[in-house]
């Protein structure tokens, strides 16, 4: 399945938008591949964006007094990773 129909599904799963309407917001995103064990939020910055996961998963960690914590685990059966409200 290709990137357009994952998010469609992903999409219609949560609401009922019009194919126009998922069009017009997979126009307005961008498409960012990570390699494994990059990191796509540093720690000390703010995040302003949405997550989806094609493909592969995520770990959610944060790290206090040098002990690495895994908050969560997020994978492509998952869907949407939201860090924050544009």
């Amino acid at each position: 399945m290709d990137n357009y129909n994952q998010i469609r599904l992903s999409l219609q799963r949560q609401y009922s938008f019009s194919d126009q309407q998922v069009v017009l917001f997979y126009n307005m995103i961008s498409l960012k591949k990570l390699s494994k064990k990059s990191l796509l939020l540093k720690s000390g910055h703010i995040c302003n964006f949405v997550s989806f996961i094609f493909k592969g998963s995520l770990r959610m960690h944060t790290c206090d007094q040098e002990i690495e914590r895994t908050i969560s685990f997020f994978t492509e059966m998952t869907g949407w990773l939201i860090l924050a409200v544009l």
